[in-house]
This record gives structure tokens, C-alpha cells and sequence, in this order.
């Protein structure tokens, strides 16, 4: 190697590190500039708008299925309502037993039902009556 080569590799580093510190400065002073900052506070915005749009998908998209799958299972049963004679040895709660179904809480429920339709003041009954009675199909 020459000595004018070496000289010239020399200078070559000397500009290569001045560039390196030279970007380094403009980094550092970059992140004072309003405008960097104005961008840089854009890109974080549109980032979390961006999030904040895909997990609202998602969780509409999986609440939506859990709801279409609820509707699938259970099928909407509408309530109807007939009228029984009462047997001898019938009491309010082998009726309930007889004809309440799932919509009811309990039995309690459907008896007080009962007797609201019935104009009932107290759960008495008698053999050869009739009673309105509701079920569900």
C-alpha cells in the first residue's frame, strides 16, 4: 500500500465518523423539534385508534356469535292457555307439577299465577271446577 492510498483511507474514515456524529446530533435534536414531536404523537395516536379498532371487532364479532348460538339453542316458546276441570283429590301444587314448565322459577311462582287468573283469594279448590291454567309450547 502506497502512501497516498493510506492517506486517502484515512481521510475516507475521518468524514465516515463525522457523518455517524453528524446524524447522531440531528437525532438528538430532532426529538426537541415540534414537528418531529407533532408526528411522532400522530403515530402513537393512529397506532391506538388502530388497537382500539381491532379489539372492538373482535369482542362484537365473539359477543355476537355467543348470542347467536344462546338463540339457537333456546328456542323462543310462546305461552298458551287452557282451561281444566278439577279432580277429585287435585290441589293447587299437583296441577303446578302437572303443567308448570322451565320459564317458572319455582312452583310458588306458577301456583301465584294460578290464582291471579283465577281470582283465587286462597289456595282452596274444588273437585268439578274449572281453572285457567298456562303452559308453554
Amino acid at each position: 500500500m502506497n502512501r497516498y492510498t493510506s492517506k486517502y483511507n484515512h481521510l475516507k474514515e475521518i468524514r465516515r465518523r463525522e457523518e455517524v456524529r453528524t446524524s447522531i446530533a440531528k437525532k438528538i435534536n430532532r426529538k426537541n423539534d415540534p414537528k418531529y414531536i407533532f408526528y411522532r404523537q400522530l403515530k402513537t395516536s393512529i397506532c391506538t385508534f388502530i388497537i382500539f379498532s381491532i379489539l372492538t371487532i373482535i369482542i362484537s364479532m365473539s359477543s355476537s356469535s355467543i348470542a347467536s348460538a344462546k338463540t339457537d339453542t333456546t328456542k323462543e316458546r310462546k305461552k298458551y292457555y287452557t282451561t281444566i276441570e278439577i279432580q277429585k283429590g287435585d290441589t293447587l301444587t299437583s296441577i303446578a307439577k302437572e303443567y308448570s314448565s322451565s320459564e317458572y322459577k319455582n312452583l310458588d311462582e306458577y301456583i301465584e299465577e294460578i290464582m291471579s287468573i283465577n281470582n283465587l283469594k286462597d289456595d282452596k279448590i274444588t273437585s268439578g271446577c274449572y281453572l285457567k291454567v298456562s303452559y308453554y309450547k
